[in-house]
């Protein structure tokens, strides 16, 4: 592995690229050969579609483990849809979008993206009138640790921001 980059609040673009390096697709050279896993799309400042890291290997190549969890849960909504159903368990429909304040259009196309994605399931059941629930399957669980570590992160930041020493019962 390379060497890690400090954490400063004067990091480089270089830098941050360097600690991607590090984190980003390490085992999908290893897994995939080298070969399949370099893109040859190279990506300009402009661009916004890949990530460039390790030399040429990108964020969107198929074997890329941490570009396929980036674009599953990236968007405004599915985190925040993912999270109303970790806390509520199975929800209907309307239950989320009176909790998020979400379009009706907005929420269609996030449950899809999920449900695509294998992060949320839906169960239709055969009554009449129709009903339709949606839930984390054990894939859309398994992130939940991982956002209340990143909530705990953003706390800090919060206390850190706030030199009066604010609210920090949350962790």
């Amino acid at each position: 592995m390379s060497e890690q980059v400090e954490s400063n609040a004067t990091a480089t673009p270089r830098d941050v690229n360097t600690a991607a390096d590090d984190i980003a697709c390490a085992s999908a050279d290893e897994d995939a050969g080298t070969a399949a896993h370099i893109q040859a799309h190279p990506v300009s400042a402009a661009s916004d579609t890949a990530v460039s890291v390790g030399g040429g290997a990108s964020l969107t190549a198929p074997t890329c483990a941490i570009g396929y969890a980036f674009k599953a849960i990236e968007g405004k909504w599915k985190l925040p849809v993912m999270y109303v159903l970790s806390v509520r368990g199975a929800a209907r429909y309307n239950e989320i979008k009176r909790e998020l304040g979400i379009t009706n259009m907005m929420l269609t196309n996030t449950l899809r993206d999920l449900e695509e994605y294998g992060l949320v399931s839906r169960t239709q059941y055969n009554e009449v009138p129709p009903r339709v629930e949606y839930a984390l399957t054990a894939n859309g669980y398994a992130i939940i640790p991982a956002l209340k570590e990143f909530e705990k992160w953003g706390q800090r930041l919060l206390d850190a921001r706030d030199p009066t020493g604010g609210d920090s019962s949350a962790e």
